[in-house]
Parts: structure tokens; sequence; C-alpha cells
């Protein structure tokens, strides 16, 4: 199978991608062996796991229920193990214990090389779950665009605090989520920003494609165009029932519109206006409707009644 740029073939990196969707970026002995040889030997040499420390437990082999049993370290032997009323001291080998930890950020490095100016940094958004990648060009495009990674995109935990890390850090322009999560397994949108599965771009090189982002977003704009509503570029353009609205400038205008589709794709109609406050750390008293004074979108895409806040989905 041939090599990509990355050091490792398409079947190692879908292995990668599968690992980093894990609840933690570690892998376990047992599960590192249930690798054929060769991932295996890949997965190390090229520094996207590396060793760090041991498990602490092992099965025991007293009877036939697979009791798990507290290991320690014996100076004798020079080994983990445990003591067994059957057959005294066990020694754990050391590789069958040992944990393994996915080293994240030599991943970026690997899979993003082909992304414009991305020289290797990153800054956490979400511990264990996401990432800014910094604003960086699709191939040789003069036009920088926020990239950011994700994972675990199909837990809903995650995935609610991806929303609240991406409200709280509001963007002017297109925003690009890149993830591990298999397309298959996103079942929801992001309002503030482009999803998009590292499994659709990988180019042939095995890093993900400038190309192949581009025609992955082209193609998610056609597909939305019939949708009621539909929000583009992080909130700076939103579709009802087919007029386009538009919101460059106002920042906390996109903030409310993220916080209130989110809710809407969570089955919430209506939001009362205090918690939109209050969550967006708007100022005291502020009122929602102020925020959208002559703006052509009150009372056409946003509407506020007794104390509620949503789109006009009833009206339009």
């Amino acid at each position: 199978m041939a090599r990509a740029r990355t050091g490792v073939d398409r079947l190692t990196l879908d292995v990668l991608l599968s690992a980093l969707e894990a609840p933690k970026l570690e892998l376990s002995a047992a599960a590192l062996q249930s690798f054929a040889t060769d991932i295996r030997v890949r997965l190390l040499s090229s520094g996207f796991i590396k060793p760090e420390g041991y498990e602490a437990v092992a099965v025991s082999i007293d009877g036939h229920d697979d009791n798990p049993v507290a290991l320690t370290w014996s100076g004798e032997h020079r080994s983990f193990g445990y003591f067994s009323s059957i057959a005294g001291w066990v020694t754990i080998r050391h590789e069958d214990i040992r944990r393994y930890s996915i080293e994240i950020y030599a991943v970026f490095s690997a899979l993003m090389s082909e992304l414009g100016s991305y020289r290797g940094s990153a800054s956490i958004v979400v511990p264990d779950t996401l990432w800014d990648l910094g604003n960086l060009r699709l191939g040789g495009s003069s036009r920088q665009f926020p990239i950011l990674f994700a994972r675990r995109l199909h837990d809903p935990a995650r995935l609610q605090a991806v929303q609240r890390g991406l409200l709280l850090r509001p963007c002017e322009g297109l925003r690009i989520v890149l993830t591990s999560t298999h397309p298959y397994a996103l079942r929801e949108t992001l309002a503030q920003g482009a999803v998009v599965s590292i499994h659709d771009v990988l180019g042939e090189g095995g890093t993900v494609s400038p190309l192949a982002i581009k025609a992955h977003l082209a193609q998610v704009h056609v597909e939305r165009r019939g949708e009621v509503l539909a929000l583009e570029a992080g909130g700076r353009v939103v579709h009802l029932y087919g007029e386009t609205f538009q919101f460059l400038k106002g920042v906390h205008q996109r903030a409310i519109i993220n916080l209130l589709y989110n809710r809407y794709l969570a089955g919430e109609r209506w939001v009362p206006s205090h918690e939109i406050v209050a969550e967006l750390n708007l100022r005291d008293n502020a009122r929602i409707r102020d925020y959208f004074k002559k703006h052509p979108a009150w009372n056409k895409l946003l509407i506020e009644r007794n104390g509620m806040c949503g789109f006009c989905l009833d009206e339009a």
C-alpha cells in the first residue's frame, strides 16, 4: 500500500481517526494489539502515539469470572503483577499493560500540512475536545479562514461543549470545524461554523486537501438551498423561506442568532430573552430588539413575544 506524505497509509490514518474518537486521547495495550502489526509500527514510528505509563489493573487468573485485580510493582521480580491464592506471584508483562497517549499536535502537524500557513501551532478552546488551528489559507488562495479541530461530535455532551466554546468566540467570516468524527455519525450541524469530517477531505497524500474542503463546502451549500431556515458563514448570512438576511458587522447580532439557531436545532422554538442575555454576557437589562435596531431582520427573521425570542417561522 502506498505511503502518504504523512508517512502512513490511508488504512492507518483511518485507524488513527477512529482512535481520536475514543473517550480519552489514549490507547490501552489491548486496543493497540487489536490492530495489525504494521499499523502498530506506523503509529509508533510516526510519533502519533507514544508509551505513557501503565494500567493499574489486570484480569485475574483465579476462577473464570475475569475479575480485575490491582497491580503492584515487585522489586524482586522487577515487574508488575499481583499475588494469586492459586498461583502465587503472577507476573504481568509490561507490554500487556502499557498505556499509549495520542499525540494530538503531531497529528495536526501531519494532517494539516497542506493548509497554507499552518505551522504546527494550536490553542485549546475546549479541553480534550476543541482546538483552534488559526487562520489558514486553503491551498494557494490568498483568503484565510479560521479553522478548528473537534473530536467526538457524535457525543451530545461534547457537541454542546463545542457549541458553547464557539459561541464565546464570535467570528467575522466562514469558520471551518474539521473533525475526526465519521460523516455517518454527524447528526447535527453547528450554526457557528461549517463542520467537515476529515474522512471526507483526505487527499492522495494522506493530508487534509484544501481543494477537497472547498468542494465539500460547495456541495453542502447546494444541499441546504431547500431548507426553511439555514445559516452560513457563522451566522453572517441567514436564509428563511428563501429570503436572505446579512449580518456582516454585528458581532452581538450573530451571537444571538447562533444561540437561537442551536436551540432551534435542539427543538426549542422560543428562548427566554433573559437566558440569551445571561448566556452571552450581554449588558444588564439589555433587550434583544435593541441589538437589531433599524435592521430589516427584526420582525421578519426574529421576533420577541412575552419575554421570549425566536425565529419568525410561523409568521414568514
